[in-house]
Parts: structure tokens; sequence; C-alpha cells
């Protein structure tokens, strides 16, 4: 299409140029009014083409608008598709996460986490059946005493599990009546967080049991003279 505007623009141009010779012929030679004639056809001949090519120039602009907007349209569907696709990728995202929390909160389920650790017979960290982590000194074969809590010895296995836990209160006796919530603190802290009371041995020595890992703790107090408690011993039952 721009070549025929080309062409015409270029002929009409030619049409002109004809036509304003002929006029300056006709005006100083004094030529018979047909030659004026003719070339006042000839000019209008220009202004024809000059506007039928104006013409042809604005459709293409036209047209291509058009097309722009044609094409305009698969851009905006493709976003729309590209949008619809991210949500859908999206929701299925959030449907795995959803899935993946309620099988954590489900107690049956196989990866949950907490489940294992009921169906496991070791203890947790820093206690008896457990694993000792906690920086200690070692004092001898099997004995390390807490950094942290001064009053407090571990004795363990060559893996580092924890056979029983010596509280030493030799300073600071605990009367078994008034300090009982205390004394109750202590003998707790290194048992699972679910061990009970099972069963009074003597007045020295109780059972307690944790089905978390379905183990029995047996709890040793030692007195002084007055009998208040100077050491407290947590250990394996039967070990």
């Amino acid at each position: 299409m721009n070549d025929v505007f080309a062409f015409l623009l270029l002929l009409s141009v030619i049409f002109l140029f004809i036509a304003i010779i002929l006029w300056i012929i006709l005006w100083f030679k004094k030529k018979s009014l047909k030659l004026i004639e003719l070339t006042t056809i000839l000019l209008a001949l220009f202004v024809i083409i000059f506007f039928n090519a104006s013409g042809l120039s604005s459709s293409p602009s036209k047209t291509s608008s058009s097309q722009e907007d044609n094409w305009s349209n698969p851009k905006d569907e493709a976003q729309t598709d590209d949008d619809s696709e991210d949500d859908a990728e999206s929701s299925t995202n959030s449907s795995s996460n959803e899935n993946d929390e309620s099988n954590q909160n489900d107690p049956h389920s196989v990866t949950n986490g907490s489940s294992s650790e009921n169906n496991s017979d070791k203890g947790s960290d820093n206690k008896v059946y457990g694993q000792l982590t906690a920086k200690g000194e070692n004092l001898s074969d099997g004995a390390y005493k807490d950094k942290s809590l001064d009053y407090v010895t571990y004795g363990v296995n060559s893996d580092m599990s924890i056979n029983v836990v010596k509280e030493d209160f030799s300073d600071l006796p605990l009367d078994p009546k008034l300090d009982a919530h205390a004394i109750n603190e202590h003998v707790h802290d290194f048992m699972e967080d679910d061990a009970s009371k099972a069963s009074t041995i003597s007045d020295e020595d109780s059972s307690y049991y944790s089905e978390i890992i379905d183990k029995s703790y047996q709890v040793h107090f030692e007195k002084n003279d007055k009998g208040e408690i100077i050491n407290i011993k947590i250990f394996k039952q039967n070990v």
C-alpha cells in the first residue's frame, strides 16, 4: 500500500510540474484558450490524484491500528491465562501445605513427628533414658557435672545415654513438708513431662512411670539426721 501511495504522489508531482510549465509558457506566449483549458485539466488531475494518495496514506494507519487492536487481544488473553495458571498453582500449593499441616496434626499420621517420639523408648535430652547434651565437667568415668546447674551430676554410659541423675542439696537441705512443691519439681526436671508417681516403695524410694517412652523411673531421697533431703537420685528402675 505504501508503494501505491508513493507512485500516486510522484505522479501528482509530475502533473503539477507539467501544469506549471504550461501555464508559464501560455502566459508569455499568449496561446489559445484550449491550451489553458488543458492546463486546467492537468491541475485538476493533480488535485484528484493528490487527494486520492492522501486517502490511501491514511487508510494503512487505520488498518495497522485495527491490526494492533487485534493483536492486543491475544496478549490480554495470554496474560489472563498466565494469571489463571498462577492462581491454580497457588491453590495447589496451598492445598499441599494444608495437607502437610493436617498430617502433622493427625496423631495417626506416619509422618507425624510427635507420634514417632511417643513410640520411641528413648528419653528427651538431658533426662534419664535420654542423651546428655548439656555442657558438663568430666569428674570420672561416666560422671559429668552440669556447668549450668552446679548441683546436678549425670551418670552416663559410653554412648552418653543417661542412667542416673543426682541432685545435691547438702548445702541447703529440703524439708519434705515445707518444700514439697520444690521437691516435686526437682524430681520431674529429669523425667519425661508425662511421668507420674506409680507407687511408693518406702519413705526414701518411689516409682514413677512415663507412657511417652513406656519406661519406669526410681527416685531415691537421701536424708540427714533431721529428716531433711540432701540428695535426690533419679535413675532407671531395676538398673
